[in-house]
């Protein structure tokens, strides 16, 4: 029997935690467990930050200091990694390696590719060195939870995990709850702080996301996720004439109070129309490198990059409340008279009160989600023909007895950020790396896949009918 390959899991945004360097000992900065630390002014990065590169990364706003990850949060994805240790091996064998790469959240998500692409290659060469191995570890398997699978379909779709030879060092891969097309909570986060895309959902951490590359690269990038609310037109999210003034003018005050260029320092009418042309430029930036990230893994093909085709397994939630579409608006401030740009959210509810035609339920559930990603950003573009492949997990499928841990983070956080501890969503992880159904699994089409069409990548596991 073939050696069962070692995984690598990939934590979503805020999964890891952050500590600064600087002092001695390092001081934690961000470690989102039970009692969380939150010190949002010191992860901050500088406005003025090199453009980040594969080879270069932003730095804090606050110094001095050196803001490094330490490793992933264990009440999230320590019962999954345990799970891949020892489940996945056969009975008598020793466990699977099974590693979690902690990567720096805030970045740019090709910088986080560049270091997965890295880790891939360690990963292989570490496995190697184990007897029962024997140096015949070609490949691993990746897991990867929410932009965890961005910063895998980023790395898979640039070839950073290929050989020089040009051979796939990937076999398979689960991605659990991935916005492929984003999500509408990151623009609520920019917009007015109120989502728990990062950190819990207030409107005092608005500021220090504004300027974090990631949270951009989470902005929806279907059809129809903007729209202009007088004329219910399409509206271009790339265009920085069509964002909230309140943004750049944030961008602006950070570029003030952390200014190092003299241009910058100045005061006056001139200082105050440089800081805000450079807040312009900046905020186009990330806009672009959200275009850039998803052009990219849009034209991916999994068959192409994957050692076995159909090996990318996606595991979506449905059926919970959620932000699935922005409306721009114009409103006059009756103080002022000054108009000003702002964007209201469109929240689908898991409460049908409409027709009982069943097309037109399964219309409202596919404008739902997991509470944070809509079921139209879940599904990678290049699943459009193979949808029937897509497997649905519900809040619903949560059963058995939580730990203490467990039970606090589901009372105090959506669908989606708990995937990993739901055991169902476990069992189809092993099952699919496996080849075979592990334990009693089951799940869900899509809401617009019909149940006789449903074609789960697993053998033998049952279908729910809600």
């Amino acid at each position: 029997m073939a050696l069962q390959p070692p995984v690598i899991l990939i934590h979503g945004i805020t999964g890891s935690v952050l500590r600064d360097e600087y002092p001695l000992p390092p001081e934690a900065v961000w470690d989102p467990g039970v009692f969380g630390v939150e010190a949002f002014e010191r992860i901050a990065v500088h406005p003025e930050s090199p453009a980040p590169t594969p080879e270069k990364r932003l730095y804090e706003a606050q110094g001095p200091s050196r803001v490094t990850v330490s490793h992933g949060v264990r009440v999230i994805y320590g019962e999954l990694i345990d799970l891949l240790r020892h489940d996945l091996s056969e009975k008598g064998e020793p466990p699977v390696p099974a590693h979690i790469l902690a990567y720096d959240w805030r970045q740019d998500n090709r910088v986080n590719a560049a270091q997965l692409g890295e880790f891939i290659a360690e990963v292989i060469e570490r496995t190697n060195l184990l007897p029962h191995y024997a140096g015949q570890c070609r490949a691993v398997d990746l897991v990867g939870h929410s932009m965890g699978g961005l910063v895998i379909a980023t790395c898979l779709a640039a070839g950073r995990h290929m050989t020089r030879a040009g051979t796939s060092r990937v076999r398979r891969v689960v991605t659990l709850g991935t916005p492929f097309l984003g999500a509408v909570d990151a623009l609520a986060k920019l917009a007015t702080g109120e989502s728990e895309i990062v950190g819990q959902s207030r409107h005092t951490e608005r500021e220090i996301v504004r300027l974090t590359p990631a949270v951009y690269q989470l902005l929806p990038v279907y059809e129809r996720a903007f729209f202009d609310t007088a004329t219910q037109q399409p509206v271009n999210v790339y265009n920085v004439a069509n964002w909230q003034e309140s943004i750049v003018d944030s961008i602006a005050e950070s570029m003030r109070r952390h200014a190092t260029r003299a241009e910058l320092r100045r005061v006056g009418p001139a200082g105050e129309a440089v800081r805000q042309g450079a807040a312009s430029k900046l905020l186009e930036t990330r806009l672009r490198s959200c275009r850039e990230l998803h052009t990219l893994i849009d034209g991916m093909d999994p068959d192409r990059v994957l050692l076995e085709p159909g090996g990318w397994l996606p595991i979506v939630g449905i059926d919970e409340k959620t932000r699935f579409a922005a409306g721009l608006s114009t409103r006059t401030d009756p103080t002022t008279r000054r108009t000003r740009k702002e964007w209201d959210f469109l929240i689908a509810d898991s409460d049908y009160g409409g027709s009982n035609n069943p097309w037109s339920f399964r219309e409202a559930r596919l404008r739902l989600g997991d509470g944070v990603v809509p079921l139209r950003g879940a599904v990678p573009k290049w699943m459009a023909k193979s949808r029937e492949r897509v497997v649905c997990v519900a809040e619903r499928d949560f059963g058995g007895l939580l730990g203490l841990e467990d039970a606090l983070v589901r009372k105090c956080t959506s669908l989606h950020a708990t995937l990993p501890l739901m055991s169902l969503t476990q069992r189809w992880v092993v099952s699919f790396l496996k080849g075979r159904r592990w334990g009693e699994v089951w799940g869900r089409p899509l809401p617009d896949v019909r149940a006789t069409d449903w074609r789960p990548p697993v053998q033998g596991v049952g279908i729910k009918a809600d």
